[in-house]
């Protein structure tokens, strides 16, 4: 205690023969120092800060309230934080100052974002890069701005977005020695290359954060140990996941950073879960609950598979109670995401249907499409040799030269038949193992995919993919496709039980490859001899919400 007390002293006294000393300095010295230290995250700007104020007040300048509003805005929080953006906004405007202006907007942007309003944060953000494409040349400030929409890009999903911005900033930053924002951005690289589900890289670049730090940013250290728990999450090492989340954890709380506590959280839950220790990994998930409900500026759209988890073990243990509370959640967080920016919806959906999930279905579309114009031209194929048949009997005089035609044409065929009815030992060995291969990696689900690009992948011709898998498969290649996609549907109902509780018939259709559950009928109708919903019936379990769509 008595330690304790004199060092709060002693830097209390420093402090003060600090603020004495900086009344000798000039204006400009003093707001450029104040900067240099709030880029550094250092404390020593604090007394630059209250001098310049001090300043301000005694003068009454406009260009120094200027400079004071604009440390003051950067140095406190929340509430405080926004009245000195407000009043320096206020002032850039009344004297037509385009740079603190620009500032004002930027400040804002950053408030939204630390409230969880990401719209408004992206619309001042983008208000501010406007004033520096016309008016205010400043490249700190326009660094700032990119770093900041990185980070709404990151947070929306989209990470390819974030990886371009995080790549450029990082090599100025590297350039002009700026070690505080080089790690910064270091870090929200390994992010976005983790959640683009690049772990390896997104290690590397961990790697090279924790190697680069020194005693003034140690503090970055927690959160690089943080993204490395969630790669080592990512590639199955759930145990080594587990010992850097919880020692990362320990600092987010001692810093009352929410956000970050709830996605450690998440990922310790998911590493559990993993680890088949249902009950602590739904303890996790209780945690990633508490910290929404305490703050909801704290939500991040990866979590949300917190509260799908919770929905499903209120729902398996008839907890009507906690099942309604879940849901409300569940419905109030989309609405949180979806009135703060437009795009939010869908990337959520992406993270809660799973990414591969949303393409499979965008591409199930273009699928279904090509099929019915195969129909189509099969239809017009049997049109035109009914009518050539008509033809041929109507002008027999003619017979001969439609029997040179026919004959000509058959043998014609059959020297093609020939050349492809070799089909030796290996070549058929060569086509099981590529055909097994595609169907482990679900390749049926890909949107428009013909004859013609399974035999490119596979390095061989159409027509021999053809002949075996009606020599060896007993089927035509769009059997065999239909085939493979309903056996998906009927897995999905029996091993995937969140499958049927999430989606509707007609989502599940699209799950499978078809565009809505009429397709699906009929393509189950024609190879099983039964609807759709009776295989709903036959192999989902007796607690799943069947899909509402008519057979």
């Amino acid at each position: 205690m008595i330690k304790t007390t004199t060092l709060i002293l002693i830097s209390s006294f420093a402090w003060s023969q600090g603020g004495n000393q900086l009344q000798y300095r000039t204006l400009d010295s003093l707001h450029l120092k104040a900067i240099y230290f709030w880029r550094t995250y250092s404390d020593s700007i604090h007394p630059y800060t209250e001098e310049l104020y001090k300043r301000a007040r005694i003068s009454g300048s406009p260009n120094l309230y200027l400079q004071a509003y604009h440390l003051k805005a950067l140095t406190t929080e929340k509430q405080e934080s926004k009245i000195y953006t407000d009043s320096l906004y206020s002032l850039a405007i009344s004297i037509n100052d385009p740079k603190y202006i620009a500032t004002a907007h930027f400040l804002h942007g950053r408030n939204y974002y630390d409230k969880g309003l990401y719209k408004a944060s992206l619309d001042n953000y983008l208000l501010c890069q406007s004033l520096l494409d016309k008016d205010v040349d400043s490249v700190s400030l326009s660094r700032l701005v990119k770093d900041n929409i990185g980070l709404i890009r990151i947070l929306i999903g989209d990470n390819q977005g974030a990886i371009n911005i995080y790549n450029d900033l990082l090599e100025q930053y590297k350039t002009d020695g700026e070690e505080s924002s080089y790690l910064g951005t270091l870090f929200s690289l390994a992010v976005a290359h983790h959640q683009n589900g690049d772990f390896i890289k997104s290690m590397d670049l961990v790697d090279q954060g924790l190697s680069s730090l020194e005693e003034d940013n140690k503090d970055f250290g927690p959160y690089f140990t943080s993204i490395l728990g969630a790669n080592q999450y990512g590639l199955g090492e759930y145990k080594k996941a587990l010992v850097n989340l919880k020692r990362s954890n320990l600092f987010f709380k001692d810093n009352d950073d929410a956000m970050r506590q709830a996605i450690v959280h998440y990922y310790m839950g998911k590493s559990f879960e993993g680890l088949n220790l249902r009950d602590s990994s739904l303890h996790e998930m209780k945690q990633v609950d508490l910290l929404f409900q305490e703050h909801p500026e704290s939500l991040y759209p990866l979590t949300r598979g917190a509260w799908e988890m919770l929905l499903d073990e209120a729902r398996s243990n008839g907890d009507s109670e906690s099942e309604l509370r879940h849901i409300t959640t569940l419905l109030m967080i989309d609405s949180i995401t979806s009135g703060n920016f437009k795009y939010i919806n869908q990337n959520l959906t992406k993270r809660y249907d799973m990414p591969q999930l949303v393409q499979e279905r965008e591409m199930l579309r273009s699928r279904y499409k090509r099929k019915n114009e195969q129909l189509i031209y099969g239809l017009i194929s049997v049109v035109l040799v009914v009518l050539l048949y008509f033809i041929y009997r109507k002008y027999k005089p003619m017979n001969r030269f439609y029997d040179s035609m026919v004959h000509g044409h058959n043998r014609s065929t059959q020297k093609v038949q020939s050349r492809k009815i070799v089909l030796t030992k290996d070549k058929i060995n060569e086509i099981s193992d590529g055909l097994a291969g595609l169907e482990s990696e679900n390749f049926y689900l890909k949107p428009n995919i013909t004859i013609k690009e399974v035999a490119e992948t596979l390095g061989t011709n159409n027509k021999y993919i053809s002949l075996y898998l009606n020599r060896h498969a007993g089927k035509d290649y769009s059997t065999y496709i239909n085939t493979l996609r309903i056996d998906h549907f009927i897995q999905k109902l029996t091993v995937d039980p969140t499958f049927v509780k999430r989606y509707t018939l007609d989502a599940m259709a699209q799950q499978c490859g078809y565009t809505s559950n009429k397709a699906l009928n009929k393509a189950c109708k024609r190879l099983l001899g039964k609807t759709s919903s009776q295989l709903l019936q036959e192999h989902s379990g007796p607690n799943s919400r069947k899909g509402t769509s008519s057979s």
